[in-house]
C-alpha cells in the first residue's frame, strides 16, 4: 500500500512539474500579432475625415463584448506573462489590447516609459534616455522632439504601436 502511495505521489509530482513547464513555456513563447493595419481591408481611407468615419463605423459594428475587449485586451494572461518574462528572462513582453480580427482592428502594444522603448526585442536592448524630468529641465524642445522620434522608431522596430511617452510633471 505504501509503495502505491509513493508511485501515485511521484506521478502527481511529475504531472505538476510538466504542467508548470508547459505554462512557463507558453508565457515565454507567446504569440505575436501584427500591429499595422491591413490597408487592403480599408481601401480609400486617405484623410483624417476618412479615419474618423471608419472609426465610427467600426465601433457601430462592434458587439458589447468586443467593445469591452478593446479596453481590457488580455487580462487573464498578461500579468503572468509579464512576471515570467520580466523575472525569468529580464525582458518586457508584448502585452496586447484592443485586437479585433473580425473587424480588422490591430492590437495596441504599449511600450512603457519616457526613457526608451521597453518591449522585448530579439536583437538586443533599446536606447535609454535620461529621465523626462531632467530633459524637461533643459527646456530644449528640439532635443525632446528628437528623443521622441528615436523612441517612436524603436517602438515600431520592436512591434509596438503606442508609447507611454512623453511624460509631463
Amino acid at each position: 500500500m505504501a509503495s502505491i502511495l509513493k508511485v501515485t505521489g511521484l506521478i502527481l509530482l511529475l504531472l505538476i512539474l510538466a504542467l508548470l513547464v508547459l505554462v512557463y513555456t507558453q508565457a515565454y513563447n507567446y504569440p505575436k500579432y501584427p500591429v499595422k493595419v491591413d490597408e487592403t481591408r480599408f481601401p480609400g481611407v486617405t484623410s483624417e475625415q476618412d479615419i474618423e468615419e471608419l472609426a465610427l463605423s467600426l465601433v457601430s459594428q462592434m458587439t458589447l463584448d468586443e467593445k469591452v475587449e478593446q479596453l481590457y485586451g488580455e487580462p487573464r494572461t498578461s500579468l503572468f506573462k509579464l512576471a515570467v518574462n520580466w523575472f525569468g528572462f529580464k525582458r518586457f513582453p508584448h502585452i496586447y489590447s484592443g485586437r479585433n480580427e473580425r473587424l480588422g482592428i490591430p492590437p495596441f502594444v504599449l511600450t512603457d516609459g519616457p526613457r526608451g522603448a521597453r518591449v522585448y526585442n530579439e536583437h538586443g536592448g533599446a536606447t535609454v534616455f535620461p529621465v523626462a524630468m531632467a530633459r524637461g529641465a533643459s527646456w530644449d524642445v528640439e532635443l525632446e522632439s528628437r528623443i521622441n522620434d528615436v523612441i517612436a522608431k524603436e517602438a515600431r522596430a520592436i512591434g509596438a504601436n503606442m508609447a507611454a511617452t512623453p511624460c509631463i510633471n
